[in-house]
């Protein structure tokens, strides 16, 4: 289990000094008010690199577990509006594949736009033939008649 995190050279904190945030527990909550330095801790847990002289401190060494951080960075990385669709939305950091292939089906030479434009054209296609038997119709009640 993670013990305590030694956060030095980061934004927000003494940067020669930094804290010491610990004892952690299992599940360790951190608030504060803004500019307090919470997406900083965060970031430094999900990247201890990110800020040199930054350690995790754990209760042995071969306890090392993987951290998951859930913060702005998280969202942005891993939750993208789709450009052509509203409402549609591409988890996970490689989502540039999907992106692509999905821009490449509602683009304007897309299998999307081409179903689009094949039912358009089969909508006036619908029109003509109700208006060809309201035609046929009408000459049929007048030779009934």
């Amino acid at each position: 289990m993670l013990e305590l995190l030694q956060l030095r050279g980061a934004p927000a904190f003494d940067p020669q000094v930094g804290v010491t945030i610990g004892p952690l527990k299992p599940v360790t909550f951190l608030f504060g008010a803004n500019g307090s330095g919470k997406t900083t801790i965060s970031r430094a847990l999900a990247d201890p690199a990110r800020f040199p002289g930054t350690d995790l401190v754990w209760d042995s060494p071969t306890g090392k577990l993987g951290i998951k951080v859930y913060n702005r960075d998280y969202v942005a990385d891993t939750l993208k509006q789709a450009s052509n669709l509203p409402g549609v939305f591409l988890l996970g950091e490689t989502s540039a594949e999907a992106q692509t292939e999905l821009d490449d089906l509602t683009g304007p030479s897309g299998s999307i736009a081409a179903a689009r434009k094949r039912l358009a054209d089969l909508g006036d296609s619908l029109k003509a033939k109700k208006a060809e038997i309201t035609s046929v119709r009408d000459e049929l009640k007048v030779a009934a008649w």
